[in-house]
């Protein structure tokens, strides 16, 4: 669905490859991983929240999800898988399988119509790295 063997390939892939290899090059230059990725994948549908990496047991439908608000961190989705990524194919993979559990019903113009909006969160969490100087008596965060 989402990952093509092209070059020239759309908009989130691109993305997703850059962000992929930043976090490489900052993670490889640390003492631990202080750049973790993580991603969700819900559907709006007919009013719905579906969690789309939820897992799809039987052609069972899932509860619907419920939103909700935190006075602190505001609107978020209560029951929404959040998975940790470390890779651009495992990202490129858990989307297909978002886009594989989609709901789909033909419209009088479109035979695969979604009838639905997807979104997809990318979360990106930086945390300190601890550098430690051979010989010195204290360690420094950065």
């Amino acid at each position: 669905f989402f990952l093509s063997t092209e070059t020239n390939f759309g908009i989130i892939p691109s993305s997703l490859f850059h962000i992929f290899e930043w976090v490489s090059r900052e993670n490889r230059c640390a003492t631990r991983p202080v750049i973790q990725v993580s991603l969700s994948f819900l559907q709006i549908y007919l009013e719905n929240l579906n969690d789309l990496l939820a897992p799809v047991e039987g052609g069972n439908v899932h509860k619907p999800l419920a939103m909700r608000e935190n006075p602190a961190s505001g609107f978020y989705v209560e029951g929404l898988r959040e998975f940790p990524i470390t890779t651009y194919h495992h990202a490129v993979s858990l989307i297909n399988l978002g886009l594989e559990n989609r709901k789909i019903a033909a419209t009088d113009l479109n035979s695969t119509s979604s009838r639905s909006h997807t979104v997809m969160t990318l979360k990106i969490q930086r945390s300190e790295s601890v550098v430690v100087v051979k010989g010195a008596a204290n360690s420094t965060a950065k």
